[in-house]
């Protein structure tokens, strides 16, 4: 019981967090966040489908698909997932303009 109270936590830290971003840098988070998830057989939404999400539908994702990760993770694994998910909420917040649009541009050319 107290590890699902720790996700809950951890959890609206992620969202709080994620609510900050919109447009591209929220579409370039959740991307990243679908290719990391990836490996351990969660699904993310497409670049499409996600840039037609509103601000609940992401949240939903965020708990949901978080939330069923989160929880089979042992208290270290846990705090360090958490750490790096703010973290790359963080770049995509704070990356200037200029470094996303050559990101963007990269991306157009793959």
């Amino acid at each position: 019981m107290e590890n699902k109270v720790l996700v809950a936590v951890v959890l609206s830290g992620i969202c709080d967090q994620t609510h900050a971003l919109s447009g591209i840098r929220l579409q370039m988070f959740l991307e990243w966040l679908a290719a990391h998830c990836h490996p351990i057989g969660l699904e993310g939404p497409g670049a499409e489908e996600s840039a037609c999400w509103d601000w609940p539908r992401v949240e939903d994702y965020l708990r949901v698909v978080l939330g069923i990760w989160l929880e089979t993770l042992p208290l270290p694994g846990l705090l360090w997932e958490y750490h790096l998910v703010l973290t790359e909420i963080g770049y995509w917040q704070e990356i200037d303009p200029q470094q996303l649009q050559g990101i963007l541009e990269s991306e157009r050319k793959r």
